[in-house]
């Protein structure tokens, strides 16, 4: 008769879940997006109009342009086809005027994106590893020679 390891599941004092009410108004995945990206949409309809603006185009991209083409489930309904296209093939996140030459940095072009972002994430959601541990011994193919 083979009886089931037993759980033992560590103690958690740290609280888990968003800290702020921030997405208390909240309905839709876009929604959650648009709300962790704010500090950062002004930034990137100002890059990605200094992009286009350097290679001679002119998209004139405003935020609420920007929101609309974030939100993928109703972009079909607030813009063209050819907009939309327009807008991800000159998304900007940097200035390539200030790049550095010679970096080894791989992803230098949206790394102040990524700092941006990570500290967003990290003042509203407080997240929390899960796992469990049995106390089950386990054997090799050599202990059972």
């Amino acid at each position: 008769m083979e009886t089931s390891p037993e759980i033992v599941d560590p103690p958690y004092t740290t609280p888990v879940g968003i800290t702020t009410d921030c997405f208390t108004r909240c309905n839709t995945s876009a929604d959650y997006v648009i709300t962790v990206m704010k500090p950062t949409i002004k930034d990137i309809t100002y890059k990605t109009n200094l992009y286009t603006t350097q290679r001679n185009k002119a998209l004139n991209l405003k935020e609420e342009k920007f929101l609309s083409f974030i939100d993928l489930p109703r972009v079909s309904n607030t813009m063209s086809r050819n907009i939309s296209q327009e807008i991800l093939g000159n998304l900007h996140a940097n200035d390539n005027t200030k790049s550095a030459k010679g970096s080894t940095d791989n992803i230098y072009k949206i790394r102040q994106l990524e700092k941006t972002l990570n500290k967003q994430f990290a003042n509203s959601i407080l997240v929390q590893e899960n796992y469990q541990l049995t106390k089950q011994s386990y054997y090799s193919k050599a202990d059972l020679v």
